[in-house]
């Protein structure tokens, strides 16, 4: 192993051990929770969800759209009902009569509202756990009440300069360095060392970073369809990546170019090496995120 990689693994086993400081994207990232079986959510089939709505329109009042890691899988969300606040006693009464008998609550799960910050105008989702070799980030904006599950990372109400940034490749390089592998290899997000909230910002033009969220949303939801349809269609789920047009990845390529510009990177790697074009771009970042650190350092108050 070379000396610079060394000092690489070294600078990042250095953030991990001291903590990164104040977050460098001011966006609260939180993961999604639905562990145990209980009584506060109920996961709907999409015959009682239909059903709830012809005869019970208080309890309609209450089913939200429900997402897991299933999602990007699949392209389907669920419906369910989650019990919080005061609910209508008409709406109780239909729940304990219709879904709170034995056996309905085997398609419950349990959730933590208190878990999540409040979303104004809507949420991005991103998955927990990655293939090693992923080439595009699953992600998704969805409405401002929806539940978001097990699996799933959450954003509310995303700036478009985080959008841009999770989307980035630069960031994918700067996941890989922080996130923890299974057995499996498979890359997990960590709250303990925050990697989103602390890649360094590449400091977007606010427009230019609106104008790429635009068209990032437009083909995810594209990719998303794709998804749905071929799943529906009989057709198994393969990889993200197999399902993103020629447009999406047109449009990627503008967030990369974008985003390595406001880190002063190159883009492309020099002589097709890969590796070591992740390993330049992460020492990149890392530059980047101890001279960020250390101006956010001196703008606190004494």
């Amino acid at each position: 192993m070379n000396a610079a990689r060394i000092e690489v693994r070294n600078h990042v086993q250095k953030i991990k051990e001291q903590g990164c400081g104040k977050a460098l994207i001011p966006d609260w990232i939180a993961y999604g929770t639905s562990a145990e079986p209980g009584t506060q959510l109920f996961l709907l089939t999409e015959a009682q969800a239909k059903r709830i709505r012809e005869e019970s329109p208080d309890t309609a009042k209450l089913i939200r759209p429900y997402y897991s890691d299933e999602y990007f899988r699949t392209g389907i969300a669920k419906s369910c009902i989650l019990l919080e606040g005061k609910p209508e006693k008409a709406a109780l009464r239909y729940l304990w009569e219709n879904l709170w008998k034995d056996g309905e609550r085997k398609r419950s799960s349990f959730y933590v509202p208190s878990a999540l910050h409040r979303a104004r105008r809507g949420r991005l989702i991103l998955p927990g756990c990655l293939d090693p070799e992923f080439e595009i980030m699953p992600m998704a904006w969805v409405q401002a009440d929806s539940v978001i599950g097990k699996g799933l990372l959450t954003i509310a109400d995303p700036s478009a300069l985080a959008c841009c940034v999770a989307a980035s490749h630069a960031f994918h390089v700067w996941h890989r360095a922080f996130s923890r592998r299974d057995e499996e290899g498979r890359l997990h997000y960590t709250m303990l060392y925050r990697c989103f909230e602390n890649c360094p910002n590449p400091g977007l033009a606010p427009a230019l970073a609106e104008e790429l969220t635009g068209k990032l949303k437009r083909f995810h939801m594209e990719t998303i369809r794709a998804i749905r349809e071929a799943r529906l269609a009989g057709k198994p789920f393969t990889r993200y990546e197999d399902f993103a047009s020629r447009e999406t990845a047109a449009c990627l390529q503008q967030v990369n170019e974008a985003v390595n510009a406001g880190y002063g990177a190159d883009c492309q790697p020099a002589g097709g090496d890969s590796g070591a074009f992740r390993e330049q771009l992460l020492w990149k970042l890392l530059e980047v995120h101890e001279c960020q650190r250390q101006q956010a350092e001196r703008s606190k108050p004494i």
